[in-house]
């Protein structure tokens, strides 16, 4: 039986890409004089919204002032774009707390925005601890080796909510249980069945019916 659960939280727990979109409208603006494109994205995939940020703004003094402006919007933008979590998402950490599970948010998002939604989703009194994102690249697989150390867990107690393919890779590579989810945007999980079968999330409901048979 499994006794902690690691969830993501774009596309996991919150509905998050028009914000993040919109507040990396001044980035594309003022910073890269153009919008992104394909390319863009291909190449920033894996950091947090910093790490982007670096990897897309070249001058060091310009892209420390790009997110700080990002997260100055992000703030702002925040009760028009991200009002509240995921539909079904507060029950559904309600009712995994009163069955005793840890839980834990485990993104890929940087400290400064986790800490805003966090804050104005009134968010904090869910979990258990947050873990955050790299500047570097995608480093989900490290970061949940250290807290399982840190709090002496199993990776057999263990199982993370996440809805990206790198997520059901990286967690295999660590041999942690993955449930999948897909009802934030199903058309970007083509494949999840192939990929993490039997374990796909088509509601948030199915969450907690998936985790409870692991």
């Amino acid at each position: 039986m499994k006794k902690v659960i690691f969830f993501d939280f774009d596309g996991t727990l919150a509905s998050t890409f028009e914000i993040v979109s919109k507040a990396f409208e001044v980035v594309e603006d003022v910073y890269m004089k153009r919008k992104f494109n394909a390319y863009d994205w291909e190449r920033i995939s894996g950091p947090n919204e910093e790490g982007i940020i670096n990897r897309l703004v070249p001058n060091k003094d310009d892209a420390k002032r790009a997110f700080a402006d990002y997260v100055r919007d992000y703030r702002k933008l925040h009760n028009l774009y991200l009002k509240d979590f995921i539909p079904g998402i507060r029950e559904l950490l309600i009712s995994l707390k009163s069955k005793g599970y840890k839980i834990f948010v485990l993104t890929g998002r940087s400290e400064e925005t986790l800490k805003i939604s966090l804050e104005m989703l009134d968010g904090y009194k869910y979990f258990d601890g947050f873990y955050r994102g790299s500047t570097e690249g995608m480093v989900k697989d490290k970061v949940m080796l250290s807290a399982f150390k840190e709090h002496g867990f199993n990776k057999d107690e263990v199982v993370y909510v996440g809805d990206t393919k790198e997520d059901i890779i990286q967690c295999k590579s660590i041999g942690v249980d993955i449930v999948s989810v897909v009802y934030d945007n199903f058309a970007s999980h083509p494949n999840f069945e192939e990929l993490n079968p039997g374990r796909i999330a088509h509601s948030v409901k199915e969450v907690e019916d998936i985790i409870l048979k692991l």
